[in-house]
């Protein structure tokens, strides 16, 4: 008779966790510092939001406003400093 799964079984799961190397103690390292950098740059923009509501005085869309024109900004001049790169050097 064989054994019923259970979600947390290994043998039964769905994908082999060993693909993943989560043992690995460098790997979780490497996962975990791209999420952790992604906290971080949310959690700024929620602070600046907050920021420009309560020391400056904004309203609550004045300030997303605000922080979304600095964002703007700042994709448009990434794309901009790429397409310089990919020019070609001048002799």
């Amino acid at each position: 008779m064989s054994r019923p799964t259970r979600p947390g079984d290994r043998e039964y799961s769905l994908l082999d966790t060993h693909l993943f190397h989560f043992h690995d103690r460098r790997f979780r390292r490497v996962v975990a510092g791209p999420h952790l950098v992604a906290f971080g740059i949310s959690g700024s923009l929620f602070l600046l939001t907050l920021h420009r509501q309560f020391v400056p005085g904004y309203g609550p869309f004045a300030a997303a406003v605000a922080v979304l024109a600095g964002e703007l900004s700042a994709v448009l001049l990434s794309r901009r400093a790429q397409r310089a790169d990919s020019l070609p050097e001048a002799a």
